[in-house]
């Protein structure tokens, strides 16, 4: 009997004998196209996994695999498939057979063997195909431990944060040293909103090499409030971490956070929104580029905000501005167009008094909840 609730699941042949026996309320809906490849693919790695469980050791389930590969092939007539076989290896010299994972690839300078090839490199405790959830729990690898080998790993480094101070820094700024140093792109986001980031902490960050950094100042419209870091690989095997913790010591070291690891393996299409969405804030009027010329403004704007505290309150009223929605300055464009390329100044916008009050309302409402 299934249970009243949502699904979204195939029906196979077990699910169909339940669903059909009219005693439930059943919806269904048709396999796209679209979705087919993706939603087929997921189902089967399911119960391939099922039937592996089954099997006693590692070379049958290799063979099982192989198997499977050989099938697609012949019914795909895709020759290339037969390559990514997987061949069985002698792992030890007591004869026993299974596969071999790839860890890393590292130059080897003139093809001579040195004394450090034997030395392993740096990776990350938690995995790079495989999503994991850090809490701050003592069984668990710290966030920022996790962060210095992400750092000294990846080949670009984006992150997204509120705050930054000057002892979140520490605990990376070594390895971020090196990353820098041997050409890493560093971009980061952040913002001046309540005055909590040190400008001393930016300021470093901004003195090390092949570092971008782009500051929000207006923090009355834009509650940027997320807080990201994206690893990049040329290897395609990329990570990031996604969510409560700014750069801060508390918030990566010891404080009750929670970041979920995510990789561009297990979830490619919401890793292309992390970095689709980064690259939308990056070039967003609403971000500045920082310098260190330009140090005075930051230093200034973190006063400010400071000294709001809570929403300015003068004659009993909420002070805020009222800045106009993308939809609205559409519009705003247009009636400038025609009145200066044009001429017309007879023109007519036709808007619901309710869409008015709404977006007052709504900025109203954000300007008392930033207070």
């Amino acid at each position: 009997m299934l249970e009243d609730g949502l699904y979204e699941q195939l029906v196979n042949q077990l699910l169909k004998e339940k669903i059909n026996d009219g005693s439930k309320i059943v919806d269904t809906r048709e396999l796209s196209e679209e979705d087919a490849s993706r939603t087929l693919s997921r189902y089967v790695a399911e119960v391939v996994e099922l039937g592996m469980n089954s099997c006693n050791n590692v070379s049958s389930k290799i063979q099982m695999a192989n198997n499977l590969i050989e099938n697609l092939q012949l019914q795909t007539n895709e020759n290339s498939l037969s390559s990514f076989a997987i061949p069985l290896e002698k792992i030890n010299d007591k004869g026993t057979v299974g596969a071999l994972e790839l860890l890393s690839v590292s130059g080897r300078e003139n093809n001579v063997r040195t004394v450090n090839d034997n030395v392993k490199p740096v990776r990350p405790q938690t995995s790079l195909v495989e999503s994991s959830l850090f809490t701050g729990s003592e069984k668990e690898p710290s966030m920022f431990a996790e962060l210095q080998k992400e750092i000294l790993t990846a080949d670009r480094i984006d992150m997204l944060v509120s705050f930054i101070r000057c002892a979140g820094i520490r605990l990376i700024y070594d390895q971020l040293k090196l990353f820098t140093g041997r050409g890493g792109k560093l971009r980061i986001i952040t913002t001046s909103y309540m005055g909590v980031t040190e400008a001393a902490a930016v300021e470093k960050l901004a003195e090390l090499p092949n570092t971008e950094i782009k500051i929000c100042y207006e923090t009355k419209h834009v509650g940027l409030h997320a807080k990201a870091y994206v690893f990049c690989r040329n290897t395609g095997f990329s990570t990031a971490y996604i969510g409560s913790s700014n750069l801060s010591q508390k918030a990566i070291s010891y404080g009750l956070e929670w970041n979920l690891k995510i990789t561009r393996k297990e979830l490619p299409e919401t890793f292309d929104k992390v970095e689709e969405t980064f690259d939308i804030y990056w070039n967003s009027s609403d971000f500045e580029i920082f310098s260190l010329d330009g140090k005075s403004r930051l230093i200034q704007a973190l006063k400010q905000e400071k000294q709001r505290g809570s929403s300015i309150l003068k004659g009993g009223c909420y002070l805020f501005e009222v800045r106009p929605y993308n939809y609205q300055q559409e519009i705003l464009d247009k009636l400038q167009a025609e009145r200066e390329v044009r001429n017309n100044y007879h023109n007519l916008v036709v808007i619901s008094t309710m869409i008015i009050m709404q977006s007052l309302a709504t900025q109203a409402f954000s300007a008392l909840l930033r207070g």
